[in-house]
């Protein structure tokens, strides 16, 4: 079975029901009960009334985001990945299918199977204004929730935007299938420090549809794997087709430096959260190799450098014309 035939119709929007296993539920058993998107709300160890020397613990935003997108996935196995995807999406989500779509639109005109998904957060990472967060992690796919057998593996990416209620909702969503089975892992939330000021909400946006123009240029001129890493960040993560996440700026060199040449990258969209230390671009990406031109669309997340005023965080490419297929 080729990979791209055993996946849903929607552009490997891999988000999957299930916790620590990532594996629905095989014996057909009742689904667990259905979640409802809501603001997590810390409490106290102990029962007795509190005093005003004594403070409620708050839940870290980065924590809050990774229990929604768990949620997400445990609604994927109670309800299905139709109707789990539109209870989390939000009005305006992207996915790409195989252009950029509304994903709502996508989902709603999706009908009803027996495939589940099942999908752990490994990494999750929210803007200091904590209104723009991003999740990613292990993915498995069944054709058939009733079957033991995992069809498929692959990697996610979740961009996900507080909206003005206080609950997060996706964004943009997509990921890769691999033939690797998820590895162990230890979950990494974090949250970025506040960024330096910047004097307008369009100063922000230009800044970032800058970099995402520069690292175009580098990709044209001196090749996909030196352009990332330039300007790859601390522990850039990289997901492409066929392969289990890349780490790394040297390891996604290494990895890419004989699969992709040049590209000709082209930015559609740039968002960028409030506090201007976090932002996601996407776009057209075309490389072309000794098999000819391949017709592809990127995501870019960015968060605010150090040395520089932007560092890649991740690139997701996922070709619209796969090779082979």
């Amino acid at each position: 079975m080729k990979l791209a035939r055993c996946l849903l119709p929607v552009a490997f929007v891999m988000l999957l029901g299930g916790r620590a296993s990532l594996v629905s539920s095989a014996s057909g058993a009742a689904p667990a009960a259905r979640t409802t998107p809501t603001t997590l709300v810390a409490t106290t160890v102990s029962a007795a009334p509190t005093t005003p020397n004594v403070r409620t613990p708050i839940v870290p935003a980065s924590v809050q985001l990774a229990e929604s997108d768990r949620m997400l996935s445990r609604d994927a196995a109670a309800l299905g990945v139709r109707d789990a995807y539109l209870r989390w999406l939000a009005p305006t989500a992207v996915i790409f299918h195989p252009e950029p779509t509304n994903a709502i639109r996508v989902y709603t005109a999706l009908a009803p199977t027996r495939a589940r998904f099942a999908r752990e957060p490994w990494k999750t990472v929210v803007s200091a204004g904590g209104d723009l967060g991003w999740t990613t992690g292990p993915w498995t796919y069944k054709s058939d929730s009733s079957h033991a057998r995992i069809d498929v593996f692959g990697d996610y990416v979740s961009v996900w935007r507080r909206q003005s209620d206080g609950i997060w909702k996706v964004m943009f969503d997509a990921g890769v299938p691999h033939p690797a089975a998820p590895r162990e892992f230890a979950f990494e939330p974090e949250a970025l420090p506040p960024a330096a000021h910047m004097r307008s909400a369009l100063e922000r946006r230009k800044s970032l549809w800058q970099v995402d123009a520069d690292f175009a240029r580098s990709a044209a001129e001196r090749g996909i794997a030196a352009a990332i890493e330039h300007y790859a960040g601390d522990g850039v993560i990289v997901l492409r087709q066929g392969m289990p996440r890349l780490v790394g700026a040297a390891v996604a060199r290494d990895s890419l430096g004989h699969r992709e040449g040049s590209a000709r990258m082209s930015s559609f969209a740039q968002f960028i959260g409030e506090a201007g230390d976090m932002g996601y671009t996407y776009g057209s990406f075309v490389t072309r190799g000794a098999a000819g031109p391949d017709s592809s669309h990127y995501l870019h997340i960015w968060h605010r450098g150090h040395a520089r005023p932007w560092d890649l965080a991740l690139e997701y490419v996922q070709a619209a014309n796969p090779r082979g297929k």
